[in-house]
């Protein structure tokens, strides 16, 4: 059994947040407050949450004649997601809005901004995911993705304790929708 990992090659169960539709609603976001320089602080690519909120967030750029501005790797870690940070508001031409993979690398990012004398949102945008309570802190009031972590996890223990699931059987997929929760960061 996954949990919030899908892993479709092989024959397992997986119960996760839709990460795809979540990197989607984190750049239509972006896009509806009027964002055109949009960059992406990921996490480690070679996981499906990281492979998913990009592809999310890419489609709805590319289906609006965009692409991503800047992308930096944060690895879904507070001090990398500062240097990815530091990194894209550094360039010459730096974003007005990022989505970041995670809250932690959002986070950071706001810490960068702040250093830097770069307003949230006025002249920078910032979305996360996941919301951790400390998203929510008043240094923070970060917008976000909200991961349904509990019903994520009641689904995963129906799939362990239901008797018609078989270790023969093809894997089972449970995907479910996160919300967009609106703070000051965006």
């Amino acid at each position: 059994m996954l949990l919030n990992r899908v892993q479709r090659d092989i024959r397992i169960n997986a119960v996760a947040c839709d990460n795809y539709q979540g990197g989607r609603d984190a750049g239509r976001l972006l896009l509806e407050r009027g964002r055109r320089k949009i960059g992406f602080i990921g996490g480690i690519t070679n996981t499906s949450t990281h492979a998913e909120r990009l592809r999310g967030f890419h489609d709805v750029l590319v289906e609006s004649g965009l692409t991503i501005h800047a992308q930096a790797s944060g690895e879904f870690d507070y001090h990398f997601g500062y240097l990815a940070g530091e990194k894209l508001m550094s360039a010459s031409n730096p974003p007005d809005a990022i989505f970041c993979c995670n809250d932690i690398m959002a986070l950071a990012l706001i810490d960068v901004a702040r250093q830097r004398g770069i307003r949230i949102p006025e002249d920078l945008a910032v979305v996360g995911f996941d919301d951790i309570p400390m998203a929510s802190w008043n240094a923070y009031q970060l917008t976000t993705i909200r991961q349904p972590v509990e019903r994520m996890v009641q689904e995963a223990v129906s799939l362990i304790d239901d008797p018609a699931v078989k270790p023969t059987d093809d894997g089972i997929t449970r995907m479910l929708s996160g919300t967009c929760i609106m703070r000051d960061s965006a």
